[in-house]
């Protein structure tokens, strides 16, 4: 039996990864699949998505996965429509949109912005 330290484990597992062809592009955290049950790669699905007038992501709530995708989703599909990508989010209230409003446009700090929202319990 071969045994390692932890760093040359860790080294020999990075190594395996950048040998395999894996990039951060690739997104491995997950796989996404279209409606025929083929895999898509993110970049691929980005692209489809660009091309909807409208995007309904649903989720895991409490997901820290789903919640990261969405993120790196909302990201990438902002680099290709720029001002003309709105979104919604169902976890705010609708009286609280003049709050969110102020904060995206760094009237109010984050702080107060958390003081004055009434924000889920997890939301940190």
């Amino acid at each position: 039996m071969i045994r390692f330290s932890p760093l040359r484990a860790t080294a020999l597992f990075w190594a395996l990864l950048l040998l395999t062809g894996f990039s951060a592009d690739d997104k491995p955290a997950y796989c996404l699949y279209d409606a025929k049950g083929n895999e898509v790669r993110f970049s691929k699905m980005v692209k489809t998505l660009a091309e909807a007038d409208v995007v309904l992501f649903g989720e895991y709530h409490d997901n820290p996965i789903v919640h990261w995708l969405q993120l790196e989703t909302a990201k990438a599909l902002f680099e290709i429509k720029q001002d003309k990508l709105a979104i919604g989010m169902e976890m705010f209230e609708s009286d609280n949109q003049l709050l969110i409003n102020e904060y995206f446009l760094g009237l109010i700090s984050e702080k107060n912005f958390e003081k004055d929202c009434r924000l889920w319990p997890n939301y940190r």
